[in-house]
């Protein structure tokens, strides 16, 4: 490959790599503001146990995800 190839296939690597942290971090962002919504507007006092179960098992399937993503 020449030295040019290899450049290119490095800048490429590195873009990709900025691109995935950014994408975690708006991930990280949107995590914290789910977390906001359901404290002050879905957990309430008044929810029902079949939405405090659908939360859950949703939740439990984006841990999955996320540790599928780092192993």
């Amino acid at each position: 490959m020449s030295l040019d190839g290899r450049l290119e296939l490095e800048t490429v690597r590195r873009v990709r790599r900025t691109e995935i942290i950014n994408k975690v971090k708006m991930l990280k962002d949107e995590m914290s503001d789910m977390e906001d919504i359901l404290k002050n507007d879905i957990l309430t006092e008044d929810v029902k146990e079949d939405e405090i179960n659908s939360i859950t098992l949703k939740l439990k399937e984006i841990e999955k995800l996320i540790v599928s993503i780092i192993e």
